[in-house]
Order: structure tokens, then C-alpha cells, then sequence
């Protein structure tokens, strides 16, 4: 039974999200006995460190699209065991064995301490943390939102010149509207946080009233003793939720900030471009070492630390030497004495960095019998000069190249030497540029080209295109 149970959860573990989902609504009717209160505290705890230690190994914010929906979750399940605790408290002046211990470890004898501890940790939650993160968030949607037509239209941009393909194009822009989405679901989740930083407060404060309220006038509590046993429940209690939200708090704070990287988390950057200069590393043993100088500093403590990082520089940046040696050595070994006359037997140019390479802009690559052709014609400074008296502006100068492999109505557009498009040109053929649908029916027509915008032109013969001239359509010669 039980295999069977753990097979159908590996089958469908949105089984699992679901009965949580119906666990939290239980919660916030059903009282629960102190045990179970003690299993879903670290429930709560291993989930929120869960969340924090996925959050710290993502490399792409991508990889936890889902974080959102996790915030909401781990929110409710915290207010839902919030409620069931202070049930307990305020019924029972018991909430279990860990909320106790916790208030217990951290108020001592003191419950000035206990507060001030809790309202440390609830302002660097509330005001450090979770401000700055909403703000990022906030920040990255609006930029992810401003900057998605222009993304897009790079990625219309490199489809058409050739550089990816459709399939490649179609991923890249479902990965750019997904971030697109995230980055906006971010914007909203955030306030989750915010939210369950100030419930958590209010219920602070209702345990403590509520309880001396009931500690005395119900349970018959004199009211140090109600103040004794119910502040330290509450603070507990307060300490135990808010140690699991503050986790969650800096996951989404990892997350917001966090810059997209090919395969490094965010650890190995860290640490990779925080110790990579060693200049840093140096003025920062001598800087340590001078504050331990300074009167009343504990020398010792200061000492260490410049001690670490000088052994740290000291290993680093000695591997690095000696791998820099291993490949001179290895590029080195067998050579012969260099003579400069054996450049010219190898081939090799000398002063290789003044050399300036060229491209030629536009070129027409055609079957050998059409380049001959349209060479004679002086096809390439037609074009140029059509194209400067129709739209006003001067093309480089066009070269007209033989390929292999090509029909005679083949051609294929290169520039700067890089293939940017390929189309077909109907030499005896005649392209119509603007028509008329009842014009076109009559007509014997060639392949249709679609232009970038959608739009249909046809090849028809000359003798056709004569006879629809007089309807003011317009037309252009495949030379031939």
C-alpha cells in the first residue's frame, strides 16, 4: 500500500502542492494538538530552508520561474500555522515543545531581551530585506516590460539576416516572454513578504494582550505569572515564524538580484569576482593589519584575518603562476632557433596587427551564365543609380560573383561577405509591384514572392504586362 502510495506521488507530485494547499485550509478551522503544531513547525522551517538553499544554486532566474507561486504558498501555510499556534496559546497557554524551548533559549531571564531580539529580527525582515527587494522587483518588471518590443525586434532582426533560425527564434521568444512574466509576477509576490512581515506583528501583539487577558481573567493567573508565560509563548512563537520568513525574504531577495550566468550560481561569482583582483587582496591584509594597530583593537583578531587572505593570495595567484609556466614550457619544448627566412617557405606574415582586412558590402551571387550576363549589361551601376533616383540614397558599389550549384533564376544576397538572403529572379519574366485582383485573375503567372511586410508580387510575361500597363500598374524587368 504504502509503495503503491509513494509510486503514484512520483507519477503526479502536483499531488503533493495539492494537499498542502488543503492542509492550510484545515488549519485555519481545525484546532490541532501540540504535536502535530510541532510537526508542521519543522515543516515550515525545512521548507523555507529548502526554498533559501534552491534560490542560492540557481544559475538562471528562469530555473525557478515557480517562485512566485512558492512565496504564496509558504506565505499561507505561515499564516495558517500562526493562527493554529495562537489558538493554542490563548486556549491552552501551551503551544508545544519547540515554541516553548525557543522562547525559553531566547528570553532567558529577560523579556526586555526576548522583545528586542524579536524586533531586530522583524525590522531587518520588514525594512532591510523585504523594502529592498520589492524595489528591485519592481524595478526589473518595469525594464523587462520596457525593453521586451526592442528584444523582440533583435530577434526578428537576426531571423531575417540569417543568423538563427525559425526554431531557434520561436525558443527565444518564449524564454523572452516568460522572464517578461516572471519579472511582473515578481512585482506582486513581493508584497506577500511585506504582508506576512505585518500580520506577523499584529498577532505579536494580540497573543500578548489576548493572553493576559485570558491568563488572568479566565485561568486565575496572577499577572506576572500571565505575563511571564505568555510573553514567552509569543515570542517564541513569533521568533519561529519569522526565522522561516526571513529565509524566504532573502530567497527572494537572492532571486530579484540575481544576474542571469550560463552555469555559475551565485556563490562561485561571488567569491570568483570578489578575490580575483590581487592588488584588492593586498591592500586589504595591510589595511587589516593596520586597524588591529590601532589602540584598543584586539591585534590577535585582525591578524588572522590578514593571515587568511595573505595565504589565500599567496596559493591562488602561485597555481596560476605555475600554470602559465607548464604551457610556456610545454609550447617550448622541441622548438628549433627561429630564422626569419622561413617565414616565406610557411607562409607566415609578418607584422600580422597592421594587416587590414576588407569586405565588399553588397554582392550578387549568380550562376556563371547569368553573372557574364548581367556583367555585360552593366547590371550592377543600374542598380545603384535606380536605386539613388527612387529613394534618394548611394549603395556601395555591387559585385556580381559566379556560384556553384545554382539555377539560372537563383540569387543570393552577401553582405559585408556574409549571406543575408537568397530569391529568385525570372529573367524573361516580368515582377508586378502594384495590381489589381480582378487584373491578376486573367494573367498567367509565375511563383509569387511575399516580401517582409506580407505582401504578394507576381511574375507575369511581358507581353501581359504591356496589355495591364495602361491600368497604372507598376512593374519591374527581370533583365534578360
Amino acid at each position: 500500500m504504502f509503495n503503491k502510495v509513494l509510486i503514484g506521488l512520483r507519477s503526479h507530485p502536483e499531488l503533493i502542492i495539492l494537499g498542502l494547499m488543503v492542509m492550510i485550509i484545515a488549519m485555519l478551522i481545525i484546532p490541532l494538538p501540540t504535536y502535530l503544531i510541532d510537526f508542521l513547525i519543522g515543516l515550515n522551517l525545512t521548507l523555507a530552508i529548502l526554498v533559501f538553499l534552491g534560490s542560492f544554486y540557481v544559475d538562471r532566474i528562469l530555473s525557478f520561474s515557480s517562485f512566485p507561486s512558492i512565496l504564496l504558498i509558504t506565505t499561507l501555510f505561515r499564516l495558517a500555522l500562526a493562527i493554529s499556534t495562537s489558538r493554542l496559546i490563548l486556549l491552552e497557554a501551551d503551544a508545544g515543545e519547540i515554541i516553548t524551548s525557543f522562547g525559553e533559549f531566547v528570553i532567558g531571564d529577560s523579556l526586555v531581551v526576548g522583545f528586542v531580539i524579536f524586533s531586530i529580527v522583524t525590522i531587518v525582515q520588514f525594512i532591510v530585506i523585504t523594502k529592498g527587494s520589492e524595489r528591485v522587483a519592481e524595478v526589473a518588471a518595469r525594464f523587462s516590460l520596457d525593453g521586451m518590443p526592442g528584444k523582440q525586434m533583435s530577434i526578428d532582426a537576426d531571423l531575417r539576416a540569417g543568423i538563427i533560425d525559425a526554431d531557434l527564434a520561436k525558443e527565444r521568444r518564449s524564454v523572452l516572454e516568460r522572464e517578461s512574466q516572471l519579472y511582473g509576477s515578481f512585482d506582486g509576490a513581493m508584497k506577500f513578504i511585506k504582508g506576512d512581515a505585518i500580520a506577523n506583528i499584529i498577532i505579536i501583539f494580540v497573543n500578548i494582550i489576548g493572553g493576559l487577558s485570558v491568563g488572568v481573567g479566565q485561568n486565575g493567573m496572577d499577572f506576572s505569572t500571565a505575563l511571564t508565560v505568555y510573553t514567552i509563548l509569543t515570542v517564541g512563537d513569533g521568533l519561529v515564524s519569522q526565522i522561516p520568513a526571513l529565509l524566504i525574504a532573502i530567497s527572494a531577495g537572492f532571486i530579484v538580484t540575481r544576474v542571469n550566468s550560463d552555469s555559475d550560481n551565485m556563490g562561485q561569482n561571488i567569491m570568483s569576482q570578489l578575490l580575483s583582483n590581487s592588488f584588492v587582496i593586498i591592500v586589504t591584509c595591510v589595511l587589516a593589519l593596520s586597524i588591529g594597530l590601532l589602540p584598543g583593537f584586539p591585534l590577535l583578531v585582525f591578524l588572522c584575518l590578514a593571515v587568511i587572505l595573505g595565504i589565500y593570495f599567496y596559493f591562488k595567484f602561485k597555481k596560476k603562476g605555475v600554470e602559465e609556466t607548464v604551457v610556456e614550457g610545454d609550447i617550448t619544448v622541441g622548438l628549433e632557433p627561429y630564422n626569419q627566412d622561413d617565414d616565406i617557405s610557411l607562409g607566415i606574415i609578418n607584422k600580422l596587427d597592421q594587416v587590414i582586412t576588407e569586405t565588399v558590402p553588397l554582392v550578387l551571387i549568380m550562376n556563371s551564365v547569368q553573372a557574364k550576363k548581367y556583367t555585360e549589361i552593366n547590371l550592377a551601376d543600374r542598380i545603384r543609380s535606380q536605386f539613388f533616383i527612387e529613394y534618394g540614397i548611394r549603395i556601395p558599389g555591387i559585385v556580381i560573383r559566379e556560384g556553384e550549384g545554382l539555377n539560372d533564376e537563383d540569387v543570393i544576397l552577401m553582405l559585408n561577405e556574409v549571406r543575408a538572403s537568397q530569391f529568385k529572379i525570372y529573367h524573361d519574366l516580368v515582377l508586378l509591384v502594384e495590381y489589381s485582383d480582378e487584373v491578376v485573375s486573367t494573367l498567367i503567372k509565375k511563383p509569387v514572392i511575399v516580401n517582409s511586410n506580407g505582401e504578394q508580387y507576381y511574375w507575369v510575361t511581358k507581353s501581359d504586362a504591356q496589355k495591364i500597363n495602361k491600368n497604372w500598374l507598376l512593374y519591374s524587368h527581370g533583365h534578360g
